[in-house]
């Protein structure tokens, strides 16, 4: 979903559009994603997945690396 803000920082174009399930056609006010570039739309994405998570991505590779690297070692000791 694009914020008020960043329809205001990217000066988006507002439509009217209308849903045809209901008689009077339900006109309402959209911004369609498509008025953005798609490496624009991308960062947006991103940034908003990136928000979501718990902890930063990139802790957790370089977390992950580490016990890759710990288990190797144990298995090259053990087998």
């Amino acid at each position: 979903m694009i914020t008020e803000a960043q329809v205001a920082e990217y000066n988006l174009p507002g439509i009217v559009k209308h849903d045809r399930r209901y008689k009077d056609g339900r006109p309402h006010e959209a911004v369609e994603t498509e008025a953005l570039r798609q490496t624009v739309l991308i960062e947006i994405l991103r940034a908003r997945l990136d928000a979501l998570l718990p902890e930063p991505l990139e802790r957790v590779v370089v977390r992950e690396a580490r016990q890759r690297k710990r288990l190797a070692a144990l298995l090259r000791a053990n087998g």
